[in-house]
C-alpha cells in the first residue's frame, strides 16, 4: 500500500469516527494528484469562463487543494507536504467532498458550495485536535457555504 493510500485510509477512518459521516474505504479512494499551484487553481473553476485575473489571483494566494468528483481526483498543491497535520487538513478537507459524492449529497443541495460547510467544519476539527488553529473564521465558512441565487424578477 503507498503512502498516500495508507495517510487517505487513516484519514477516512478519522473522519468515519468524528463525523456523522460514514463511509467505507472499499467503495473507493480517490486518487491524489500533485501539482503547481497554478493548475490546481485553474482546475478547481468548474466553469472556465468565471476565471478572471483577480478571480485567478485571490485563489493562487489561498487554494490548497480542489476535489474532481467526476474523476475522483484530489488535486493539491505540489508544495504541501502530505505528512504534516496542515496536509492532511487539506486531504481531510477533500476527503469530505469525496465522500459527499460518493454518498450522493452533492445531489440533496441547492449548489455545490452548500458542501463546503462541512468539509470546513470537519478540516477545522482536525487541526484543532492536532494543536493548530484553523486559519479560516465561522464567518468565512459561512459565506463560502452560502447558496446565492439571483433574486426572482
Amino acid at each position: 500500500m503507498s503512502g498516500v493510500k495508507a495517510i487517505l485510509i487513516a484519514l477516512v477512518a478519522w473522519i468515519n469516527a468524528n463525523t456523522a459521516l460514514h463511509y467505507d474505504p472499499a467503495k473507493g479512494m480517490p486518487q491524489v494528484i500533485p501539482l503547481p499551484v497554478d493548475a490546481v487553481v485553474a482546475l478547481s473553476f468548474r466553469n472556465p469562463a468565471m476565471i478572471t485575473p483577480d478571480r485567478f489571483s485571490k485563489a493562487r494566494e489561498t487554494l490548497q487543494a480542489a476535489y474532481d468528483d467526476q474523476r475522483q481526483l484530489i488535486y493539491i498543491r505540489d508544495d504541501v507536504d502530505l505528512n504534516t497535520v496542515k496536509g492532511k487538513a487539506m486531504l481531510v478537507h477533500e476527503l469530505v467532498h469525496h465522500i459527499q459524492y460518493r454518498m450522493g449529497m452533492n445531489d440533496q443541495v441547492p449548489c455545490q458550495d452548500a458542501l463546503e460547510k462541512d468539509a470546513y467544519l470537519t478540516q477545522a476539527k482536525w487541526l484543532k485536535e492536532h494543536g493548530l488553529e484553523p486559519s479560516f473564521s465561522a464567518f468565512a465558512v459561512l459565506v463560502r457555504s452560502m447558496y446565492w441565487r439571483e433574486p426572482a424578477r
